[in-house]
């Protein structure tokens, strides 16, 4: 968001004043600045961490297992104990860095492990066990870098450990109610991170809305029928905008009509075989969405303003959420 645009608006029109836009300003040219810093950190460590598995690498056949052992145990201490002590001292974005190192660390100790003891770790078993014993140093976190990165790692675990062809199996068989299910549990994930400033609800809730639309194109791919694929599809992104626009979620409100969009024109070329004629369709439909929202924009300028409305008076289907 442009603050400083958004704030001189609301200075024109006697929202706040002078004095509050300047504290408000000053308050987030102060919160940006960590930003930079803790990404250019973030980085750092992922350098230095791959460094260190290259340079183990090269002499991996040199050093003694006990010492690997022992390397990768007093690194994981010592970045335990620096997260502490800079979490003591409320340095934030010091702990910041410290947790994603410590996540770091954890997946190479446990393909350390493996490797030695020759334990047999397929790629699930392996992402499961890192995430479930990361678990803990995601939810400390209060960004939401190390939650994005958590939530691919454990779905691939889980995916990896079950057989992805298990999960599609069930699209070949019951393509109507798998699609349903899914999609119903996504979009309650989606509905929880929208109530919640929680880093870990919401990114687990980005993540919902990506499998969303994903769900979406398995259930149709496995239809028999292409107008009740469409029409499934077509219904439950209906659900999502709905609820997107109720709740003031408006990138998310955005994306779904981009999908819907596609997802007519897809259909427009799946039902007319001339390509003129589906060009013509889209044209007209084209034509009655411009018609339709300038109508609606024309009536929302005009329509009648009811002053000192009551609160309780006021219908609406969900409360106000944040944007995601």
């Amino acid at each position: 968001m442009d603050w400083q645009k958004k704030t001189n608006e609301w200075v024109a029109h006697d929202v706040m004043t002078p004095e509050q836009q300047a504290d408000i300003m000053a308050f987030e040219n102060r919160r940006k600045r960590p930003f930079r810093g803790l990404s250019l950190m973030w980085l750092g460590i992922f350098s230095f961490f791959l460094g260190i598995v290259s340079l183990v690498a090269d002499y991996w056949g040199f050093i003694p297992d006990g010492v690997k052992l022992a390397g990768g145990g007093l690194l994981l201490i010592i970045s335990i104990i620096g997260t502490w002590y800079f979490f003591r001292r409320e340095h934030r974005v010091l702990v910041e860095v410290g947790l994603f190192l410590i996540f770091l660390v954890i997946g190479g100790a446990i393909g350390l492990v493996a490797q030695i003891f020759n334990i047999p770790m397929e790629s699930g078993k392996g992402f499961l066990t890192w995430a479930v014993l990361s678990f803990v140093v995601v939810l400390f976190s209060r960004r939401e870098l190390l939650s994005l990165l958590w939530v691919p790692l454990f779905l691939g675990g889980i995916i990896g450990y079950m057989r992805l062809e298990l999960l599609l199996l069930f699209f070949e068989q019951t393509p109507m109610m798998t699609t349903i299910v899914l999609a119903g549990v996504l979009l309650a994930l989606i509905y929880v991170a929208g109530m919640t400033q929680q880093p870990f609800v919401r990114a687990v809730g980005r993540w919902a809305i990506g499998l969303f639309y994903l769900v979406l194109m398995l259930g149709e791919d496995a239809q028999v029928s292409l107008w009740k694929g469409f029409w499934v599809s077509a219904g439950l992104l209906g659900v999502l905008a709905v609820y997107a626009f109720r709740s003031g979620r408006v990138r998310l409100f955005n994306m779904t009509l981009f999908f819907m969009a596609v997802r007519f024109m897809i259909l427009y070329f799946q039902v007319f075989e001339s390509l003129g004629t589906a060009g013509i369709w889209l044209s007209v439909t084209g034509g009655l969405l411009l018609g339709g929202s300038g109508f609606g924009l024309w009536w929302y300028g005009h329509r009648p303003v009811v002053k000192n409305q009551p609160a309780g008076k006021r219908r609406t289907l969900f409360r106000r959420q944040p944007n995601l």
